[in-house]
């Protein structure tokens, strides 16, 4: 199951993915990732607040920020592109006008 925490997380684990000195630390990091966009929300906290909306549904959320680091997860190969893969299926609109 994943967490609210997981969005928390979610950066964290993308500096590693860049950042990270050690191959086992950025693979680890990778499946972090992957599991929380795999894996269900607990029933009741499958939504978090965010700078750019609130109640916002938590894989939304966290893809959002997978998307923001792109090219730092293509560099990572088959895993890297199957993370960005996963998180295309996640998205949210927003409708700030309309017109009759």
């Amino acid at each position: 199951m994943v967490f609210p925490a997981a969005y928390t997380a979610t950066p964290i684990l993308l500096d590693l993915v860049e950042h990270g000195q050690r191959p086992r630390v950025k693979e680890a990091a990778l499946g972090l990732l992957a599991d929380a966009l795999g894996y269900l929300p607990t029933a009741g906290l499958n939504r978090v607040d965010t700078p750019y909306g609130t109640d916002v549904p938590l894989c939304c959320a966290i893809a959002r920020l997978i998307h923001g680091r792109r090219s730092a997860l293509l560099v990572h190969g088959k895993r890297g592109k199957r993370l960005l893969a996963e998180a295309e299926f996640h998205w949210r609109m927003t409708i700030e006008e309309t017109e009759l």
